[in-house]
């Protein structure tokens, strides 16, 4: 499962909660500088078949835009690039409460595309070969 945090509401203290083991969460993995792009991996300790990856979303310094700089699995930066979702709604996952977009349609389609419905093959579904129209190769 994969998160994204404003930069403007991430708080330090949760990473360092998960590294002195004070958190529910064991830490698998952090790439990234917090100021352009940090990710962390995460498991809980309860159930170790869930990662949730934690990536920080940027605002752009020319828009309301925001934008996450990724890894993938081969090792390359790749920088995807979101309109301004508002308004925002509350959602509780498990206890905890997470702010969502109101229009999640238009969410998955900055995402995937518009044709987000359509079956993919899973030797497809990477960062790089998904064909997502918001990522580009980070220079």
């Amino acid at each position: 499962m994969s998160l994204a945090v404003l930069s403007e509401n991430y708080k330090s203290g949760f990473l360092e909660n998960v590294q002195k083991n004070q958190s529910g969460f064991n830490l698998r993995n952090q790439n990234g500088m917090l100021n352009d792009s940090f990710e962390i991996s995460v498991q809980p300790k309860c159930d170790h078949s869930v990662d949730i990856n934690m990536l920080i979303m940027y605002k752009k310094a020319d828009s309301n835009d925001r934008w996450i700089l990724e890894t993938s699995e081969h090792g390359q930066k790749l920088k995807s690039s979101y309109p301004k979702y508002d308004p925002w709604c509350s959602a509780d996952l498990v206890g905890h409460l997470f702010w969502v977009p109101c229009t999640p349609k238009k969410a998955v389609e900055a995402e995937y595309g518009k044709q987000w419905y359509l079956d993919q093959s899973t030797s497809k579904n990477s960062l790089i070969t998904r064909g997502i129209a918001n990522r580009t190769k980070n220079q």
